[in-house]
């Protein structure tokens, strides 16, 4: 067979896993923590998504999204410091219900500015390490047929997701469809890059706008969490959805006009199994 960009695929999984180790190491480590976190994060998606393309099964996967649960804490009080500023109309007055929002919103991010526990850090190595493995354990061939399977199978998925997301614009829709752009797209970059080279912008953009809007519902959901109501926080509360509906309006234009016409495109010019 000629090479498709999936030859490789295995070495590239395990140099991943590498880097990987490298960011959880930096995170117990005594630098900027808030950046080696989101950076882990990051990676760990990218990397489950690769096991799900390579068909890892369900316990390796589990293990893998443990990770990012586990730092997440420190994450989603920067999120959310940062929604709160996206939120925000310039300078609040002091003593308004605003001020005390993002006095507490700073007061959280503060608190979770935490370096996780040696025991998580050391933890969520020893998973990674799993992980290399299990890849040490896989046959090079038969991991490379076994990706080009999964890529077909999960690009199907997400075409899926994003169809059903337009058509019954359910919130619930919306956040399977940001989660699988995610993990196809980010697993994708791991195991050939080459072949999602033309869309990534595009589905990359998507992730952001659909991230944007996630995180405008989880803010909603922490301000009521916190009595910060309608009717306590009027002026908040007049203003998120509005910011919903802006950001709902982009996601679906993007995968009307961009996201869908390309993934289409992209379907056809892989190799069929």
């Amino acid at each position: 067979m000629a090479d498709d960009g999936f030859s490789g695929s295995r070495d590239r999984l395990l140099a991943a896993c590498d880097e990987m180790d490298g960011r959880l190491e930096a995170v117990g480590g005594d630098g900027a923590l808030a950046e080696a976190i989101h950076s882990s994060r990051k990676l760990g998606k990218k990397l489950r998504g690769g096991l799900m393309i390579a068909g890892a099964g369900k316990p390796l996967l589990r293990q893998v999204g443990l990770i990012g649960t586990l730092m997440g804490p420190t994450r989603d009080a920067q999120v959310r410091r940062e929604t709160w500023r996206s939120l925000r109309r310039g300078e609040v007055e002091e003593g308004s219900i605003e001020w005390l929002i993002g006095a507490l919103v700073e007061h959280q991010a503060g608190l979770a500015s935490v370096t996780p526990a040696p025991e998580v850090v050391g933890w969520s190595r020893g998973a990674v390490g799993e992980v290399r493995q299990w890849l040490a354990r896989q046959d090079g061939e038969a991991f490379e047929e076994a990706c080009r399977e999964g890529s077909s199978r999960l690009l199907r998925s997400l075409r899926k997701r994003l169809k059903r997301a337009v058509e019954k614009v359910d919130d619930a829709d919306f956040h399977a469809a940001r989660r699988s752009t995610k993990f196809w797209l980010g697993g994708m970059k791991i195991l050939n890059p080459g072949q999602v080279r033309e869309v990534a912008e595009v589905i990359e953009d998507l992730g952001e706008v659909l991230g944007e809007e996630h995180d405008l519902d989880v803010f909603g959901a922490w301000l009521l969490d916190n009595g910060f109501s309608p009717a306590t926080a009027p002026r908040v509360w007049k203003r998120l959805p509005k910011l919903q509906s802006r950001a709902r309006r982009r996601s679906l234009s993007l995968i009307r006009k961009e996201a869908l016409p390309l993934l289409k495109r992209l379907s056809r010019a892989a190799p069929q199994q």
